[in-house]
């Protein structure tokens, strides 16, 4: 957390230790201040249909049971149903105290990012997927193309770091297609863990 989340926190629990009448603030008003800071406000008035409350279980279940069972992927702090800033569930996970990230811990973080899609298949049948993993999409899809552009994390395009698309284009007419393919090919296999 930067020191601008921790006063967030800290500005929400006075705020709330007022509003109870509270002497002071105690360690459970700072638990869910840190919770609204982390993961947004719950939105207790959001109604949601029973049909919508099981996608969103099994595809927050999907989540958290492959990052249980997936090397590299990081420690869950907290998974919730109730929604939250724009979700209507999460999966909160302990960030690395490491200054350094392996190659292992990105492809179980991309894993775990598939799992909700994942655990939808598996359940409710390809058909019936919903839109719910679009922003897990982004994430599993921004870590690959940081491993091949920036962390020569791709034995087929190498040891290299292509600032823009331009490093890209300047080397062959077919590198743009083999950068982009090997993209897919990391975040498809990250896919096909997480319905192992």
């Amino acid at each position: 957390m930067s020191g601008a989340d921790i006063e967030n926190m800290v500005n929400w629990a006075v705020v709330e230790s007022i509003k109870q009448d509270l002497p002071q603030i105690d360690m459970q008003l700072l638990e869910v201040a840190l919770w609204n800071v982390a993961m947004g406000r719950e939105k207790k008035s959001m109604i949601l249909t029973d049909k919508v409350k099981k996608i969103t279980a099994y595809h927050e279940g999907g989540h958290a049971i492959v990052a249980l069972f997936s090397p590299g992927a990081p420690e869950i702090r907290k998974a919730t149903l109730i929604p939250r800033g724009e979700a209507l569930g999460m999966v909160n996970y302990l960030p690395s105290e490491e200054h350094l990230v392996t190659k292992t811990e990105l492809l179980g973080q991309m894993q775990m990012a598939m799992g909700g899609r994942a655990a939808e298949e598996l359940i409710f049948g390809s058909d019936h997927v919903t839109s719910g993993a679009s922003t897990d999409f982004e994430g599993a899809t921004r870590i690959a193309t940081h491993m091949v552009t920036k962390l020569g994390m791709s034995e087929i395009v190498g040891h290299v770091y292509l600032k823009e698309e331009t490093d890209v284009l300047g080397r062959s007419n077919s590198y743009p297609d083999v950068v982009n393919g090997e993209i897919k090919r990391l975040v498809e296999d990250s896919y096909k863990e997480a319905v192992k």
